[in-house]
């Protein structure tokens, strides 16, 4: 897992589907899951919520979109999002 998996499942968990489906993406593009069980049931559960708030054609989409980004790319846009949460909250 990557850093980008938890930060992919906070913010589907926050109601930022659009943007846990692109880090979701990057992070599956990156390496396959892995952990321990409880880690992969809450990925599990992301992915469910993802596909009933999205639809799988735009989950597709996104996580393209996200497996196309750099790491370095990954990350800034990671922090925008953080950024742009943290300020409705």
């Amino acid at each position: 897992m990557t850093c980008l998996t938890p930060a992919g499942i906070a913010l589907c968990s926050l109601g930022t589907y659009e943007a846990a489906a692109v880090l979701i993406g990057k992070a599956d593009a990156m390496m396959d899951r892995f952990g321990p069980d409880w880690v992969l049931e809450m990925s599990a559960a992301t992915d469910a919520a993802l596909l009933d708030a999205l639809g799988e054609e735009d989950v597709r989409a996104l996580a393209d979109r996200g497996a196309a980004l750099t790491v370095a790319d990954a990350v800034a846009y990671l922090r925008t999002e953080a950024e742009r949460v943290l300020a409705t909250q």
